[in-house]
Parts: structure tokens; C-alpha cells; sequence
């Protein structure tokens, strides 16, 4: 009876690789993190979502992760803001074809 129990229970390796799987089944962005806030796992969508490649991702601080992201999405919005106002306030028509210039 010992031994039927024993082999009941699962690895925590074999545990984890369900989990990832499962992880991998989802179609929205997915990550499985230690506590020590290290990604163990990371499924596709993340990774698209991040442009980074799994091997990258896993065995990386996730909170780094995030902050490249946050910036990355920052950066973007500034430099739309910026070319917004410079169209907006700093440009002049043509007098032959109406456009900005």
C-alpha cells in the first residue's frame, strides 16, 4: 500500500510541466514566476507581447521585463503625442496641393 501511494504523487517537475502546458493551451499571454520573482515559464502570447524570445524571457526578473515594456509603450505615446503638436502648431499649408508640410 506505501508504494501505490508513493506513486501517486507527482514530481514537482512533473507538476510544473502540466502547468506549463496548460499555460501554452492559453490563448492570452501567460507566465508562470517563482517567488522570487524569476519567470520559470512563458507561453507564446507573452512573448509576442514583449518581442522576446522564450529562451530569453525564462530565468529573467519579470518586474525588468515589465519596466522595458512600460517604456517601450511610454516612448511610443510621447513620440506620437510629439509629432501630434508639431503638425498641429508648426505647420504651414502648400500653396499648390493643400498639404502639410
Amino acid at each position: 500500500m506505501h508504494s501505490d501511494a508513493a506513486s501517486a504523487i507527482e514530481s514537482p517537475l512533473t507538476v510544473l510541466t502540466h502547468i506549463a502546458a496548460s499555460l501554452d493551451a492559453l490563448s492570452c499571454a501567460a507566465i508562470l514566476i517563482g517567488r522570487n520573482g524569476i519567470i520559470a515559464h512563458a507561453n507564446c502570447r507573452f512573448c509576442e507581447t514583449v518581442h522576446r524570445s522564450r529562451e530569453s524571457l525564462v530565468g529573467s526578473d519579470l518586474v525588468a521585463c515589465i519596466r522595458r515594456v512600460m517604456l517601450r509603450r511610454w516612448l511610443r505615446g510621447w513620440v506620437n503625442g510629439l509629432a501630434s503638436f508639431a503638425r498641429r502648431n508648426f505647420s504651414c499649408r502648400c500653396r499648390a496641393g493643400g498639404d502639410y508640410l
